[in-house]
């Protein structure tokens, strides 16, 4: 064999095998669209109404979190989001801010025991809540910076401590008592009744 001869073509072959294997730019975690900035994700977040034990009841955002119920006097400074079935006050399917007074009313107050007075509520953490009317999923499975979620919620009209009567495909803007950002939107529901749960995705501002 002619080494002279066969070295050329050897190098040839390699640096088509390197080009070969580039990476394209526009694909995957290359693709802007594709990567969030400054985005927490948490999917498939289960929480429980008041009947229900297959889940936490009590939600920590920052921890991505869910706690029993009987937590509540413990975790009311970290908790960001109850979620209960009222369908006596109007509310079903509702997730709540932790200072939210309805849990301390009638049949209600006898699942949510560490909110029966006024007083077992002072100090809990508030989060305000908005209803994003034509807000999209798919505008939500776009939102890809931390940016968008300051917009969302900024502009989405009049805060409240609640967000009730919650169906599929919802989008709801939030801010926590420590000054978080963030979007849910609702993906489930296991039973729509006390003894069921919500499953929703969050985004929030890392």
């Amino acid at each position: 064999m002619n080494i002279r001869n066969t070295f050329p073509v050897i190098l040839l072959a390699v640096g088509i095998l390197f080009v070969g294997c580039s990476s394209d730019p526009a694909s995957g975690t290359d693709n802007p669209s594709n990567t969030t900035v400054n985005v927490k994700v948490m999917k498939d977040v289960k929480i429980s109404a008041q009947a229900s034990t297959i889940s936490g009841n009590l939600y920590d955002v920052e921890k991505d979190s869910a706690y029993r119920m009987n937590f509540y006097s413990t975790k009311k400074t970290e908790i960001d989001f109850i979620y209960y079935y009222g369908s006596g006050n109007g509310d079903n399917a509702a997730i709540v801010s932790p200072d939210y007074e309805v849990l301390s009313n009638g049949s209600i107050a006898g699942n949510y025991s560490g909110y029966a007075t006024p007083s077992a509520r002072v100090g809990a953490n508030v989060t305000q809540f908005k209803k994003l009317a034509g807000f999209t999923v798919a505008q939500f499975d776009a939102v890809n910076d931390s940016a968008a979620i300051a917009t969302a919620y900024t502009g989405g009209g009049t805060a409240d401590n609640k967000a009730s009567n919650l169906i599929v495909g919802d989008v709801v803007a939030f801010r926590t008592a420590n000054g978080t950002d963030g979007l849910f939107k609702v993906t489930d529901f296991f039973t729509q009744n006390a003894a069921g749960y919500v499953t929703i995705t969050i985004k929030t501002r890392k």
